[in-house]
């Protein structure tokens, strides 16, 4: 089973160096998404599947060794 197509929708806060949209880029050159500095928790980050309803089996979350998220929530919807 191949990649799902998934759009950045939104976030709480961002970085303007570390938008929303790296997340999703697969260049392993991209540093990806932070949030602003000094946000109130919890972040909330919006995303959609672009293909309408699908499985989701595997879940991939990569996060910086000094930045580790102390839990993750993660909610699906129809």
């Amino acid at each position: 089973m191949g990649s799902l197509a998934v759009e950045f929708l939104d976030a709480s806060t961002t970085c303007e160096e570390f938008p929303g949209e790296n997340m999703l880029s697969g260049d392993p050159r991209s540093h990806g998404w932070r949030s602003a500095e000094n946000c109130d928790y919890p972040q909330e980050i919006i995303l959609r599947v672009a293909e309408g309803v699908a499985r989701v089996e595997t879940l991939e979350i990569v996060g910086h060794e000094c930045m580790i998220p102390r839990q993750i929530d993660i909610y699906t919807t129809k």
